[in-house]
């Protein structure tokens, strides 16, 4: 309930901003959990997955603000959040499960499975496996296992579990700037991992200097392979 652009004036990366170019990618995922998308990103408070899914960490309300982020009882309206402290007249929530840029699955599913599924829950399914376009199973299925979908809950603790299991097997590092990012990332076996960055033309990828393709997932963001051991992305 702020302005739609303070992240932007304050140079901080952000998922609520109003801005006239947007790119394709996003306006096709948005859609798909339930979300508007034009030139304005305002995303409801009950597709709360989606602050896990894109890395966000602190939310601020202006502390004279008509909307509370708390019920009554205190309790924050998105779970996993809690009261951090008040400053330049707003109230600041930090995400208590907050997952770091740069992060892999141990599953995955197919988009046409993805498409099939409840429209309410995959906020959360997105947090649970990595969603591949239909045309990459064959070449990329076998680094991860399938997820069953007839036996997944979608309650607060499967949220919080599968957050942390995000978590687990984030980037150690993550760095930007106005032309790209770098990331570190460690692990015993090959992975997949996952930036919510738009998928667009334009971008290249490389990992330990050398050039790999990228991998559409998630409907519309970017991905990568890497292999045992340490990598530079």
């Amino acid at each position: 309930d702020g302005m739609d652009n303070q992240a932007m004036f304050w140079q901080k990366p952000t998922i609520q901003c109003f801005h006239s170019i947007v790119p394709g990618s996003v306006m096709e995922f948005y859609p798909t959990i339930g979300v508007q998308r034009d030139v304005a990103s305002r995303p409801d408070t009950s597709v709360y997955g989606l602050r896990g899914l894109t890395s966000c960490r602190w939310l601020f309300c202006p502390s004279n603000s008509n909307q509370s982020f708390t019920d009554s009882t205190g309790k924050g309206v998105m779970p996993g959040w809690s009261y951090y402290d008040t400053q330049n007249g707003c109230t600041v929530y930090q995400n208590d499960y907050y997952i770091p840029m740069g992060f892999s699955y141990d599953y995955y599913i197919t988009r046409s499975e993805y498409d099939s599924t409840n429209q309410a829950e995959r906020h959360l399914l997105l947090l649970k496996a990595i969603v591949l376009e239909d045309s990459d199973i064959f070449r990329y299925g076998s680094t991860l296992k399938h997820l069953d979908l007839d036996t997944q809950s979608y309650t607060e603790e499967e949220y919080y579990k599968d957050c942390l299991a995000r978590k687990a097997t984030s980037c150690s590092s993550f760095e930007y700037d106005s032309s790209g990012f770098t990331a570190k990332f460690n692990s015993n076996t090959s992975r997949i991992v996952f930036f919510s960055v738009p998928y667009e033309n334009g971008w290249s990828a490389e990992v330990n200097g050398k050039k790999v393709d990228i991998i559409k997932s998630n409907v519309g963001f970017m991905s990568v392979e890497v292999p045992a051991g340490t990598s530079v992305i």
